[in-house]
């Protein structure tokens, strides 16, 4: 895995080669079944949660990501002793419809979501995530690469990001994990 941190525009780390060659395999074929039993819509976003079997495979821990990206903010500190953790995996599928491309708007996560993972699964070439500086100009593009993840905590009126399929390239699958806090 390469790892890279960065803190401009905002604290976000990008981690290619996230899952082994036979995670990605399956986690591909895990999609196509899931996606299979399930009533596409063109020129949406089609959320579906990952099975279990397929989710099973991810052995990251995400708590160290999330205390690396959160060290320096003290509306976080002690933040797993008084809510503790809770783990969300869905597959997000996008089809745009004939020649057309899909652009979801710019946001930052729901507060419920304190982390946010996003890791490009295929096509082999994409559009990436596109990030934003708090004012909502637009700062970079974390390039689309399979099996390169994204990860960030959501800072409200900070982390402004969004996300789009051109249509040349016929759908964008993510598979997306989020952390989100739960009540002890």
């Amino acid at each position: 895995m390469q790892v890279e941190y960065f803190q401009e525009p905002w604290p976000y780390i990008v981690i290619d080669d996230f899952y082994s060659s036979d995670v990605l395999e399956k986690i591909k074929q895990g999609a196509k079944e899931a996606y299979s039993q399930y009533d596409l819509k063109p020129l949406d976003r089609n959320k579906c949660e990952v099975p279990l079997e397929i989710a099973k495979l991810d052995n990251h821990d995400y708590e160290s990501f999330f205390k690396e990206l959160n060290k320096n903010r003290d509306d976080i500190k002690d933040f797993d002793e008084k809510y503790g953790f809770t783990l969300e995996r869905w597959f997000n599928f996008i089809v745009p419809k004939d020649g057309k491309g899909f652009e979801y708007p710019l946001h930052f996560e729901h507060p419920s979501k304190i982390m946010s993972v996003v890791v490009y699964i295929a096509p082999d070439e994409g559009t990436g995530t596109l990030i934003h500086k708090a004012n909502k100009d637009f700062f970079t593009e974390i390039k689309w690469k399979p099996n390169r993840a994204l990860i960030f905590s959501g800072i409200k009126g900070i982390t402004w990001h969004g996300y789009k399929c051109n249509p040349e390239h016929k759908y964008r699958l993510t598979y997306n994990t989020f952390l989100r806090k739960s009540r002890n």
